[in-house]
């Protein structure tokens, strides 16, 4: 007998209690801000030949990536995982009495998708700027449902750099988010 049919509920709602959820919340967040600390600190102080290894290795982006809009994700058509790294590091980038780059989000958002088994590739892009800077740079994370941080604003760049992880560093092309999911 299990503990749900103990108790008369079946335990699938019993783990979907509202408090329930609400600590594992509080528990991604808790992750996110950690991850989103380690980064920041590794950003400032390290140079990136030293800890982009985290990342995955450098590849050249796919052309199909420059051309096409990155689609944000959405929480009804997202797979559960993806959403739920994208509302702690969401929620945790508010959270910090600091403002983590977008390189330091999609490293927390890459590396808790990572610690799910899931796969995420960090893509780092530039765009020319006449008024500021020479040019601008962005990083973004992508899975295979959309992009879990920086989607919104990687419209403008050019993608020039992928870091792909080494779990998936043969077939990454062929990821559902290079092509139709995307637009």
């Amino acid at each position: 007998m299990s503990l749900g049919e103990y108790f008369g509920v079946p335990m699938d709602d019993r783990l979907r209690s509202t408090p329930m959820r609400r600590w594992r919340a509080r528990g991604r967040i808790a992750e996110a801000a950690v991850y989103l600390g380690v980064f920041s600190v590794a950003q400032r102080a390290v140079p990136m030949k030293l800890w982009s290894w985290v990342l995955g290795h450098p590849e050249s982006p796919p052309q199909e990536l420059g051309t096409e809009r990155v689609r944000a994700l959405r929480s009804l058509k997202s797979e559960k995982v993806s959403w739920q790294a994208h509302r702690g590091v969401t929620r945790a980038a508010e959270r910090l009495p600091w403002n983590p780059s977008c390189l330091a989000q999609a490293a927390a958002g890459q590396s808790m998708l990572r610690l799910r088994g899931r796969a995420g590739v960090v893509v780092i892009g530039m765009r020319k700027v006449e008024d500021q800077q020479p040019w601008s740079a962005h990083a973004w994370l992508l899975a295979a449902d959309g992009a879990i941080t920086g989607g919104r604003e990687a419209h403008g760049f050019t993608p020039t750099t992928v870091f792909v992880p080494k779990k998936i560093s043969t077939d990454f092309h062929q990821l559902p988010v290079w092509g139709s999911r995307l637009a």
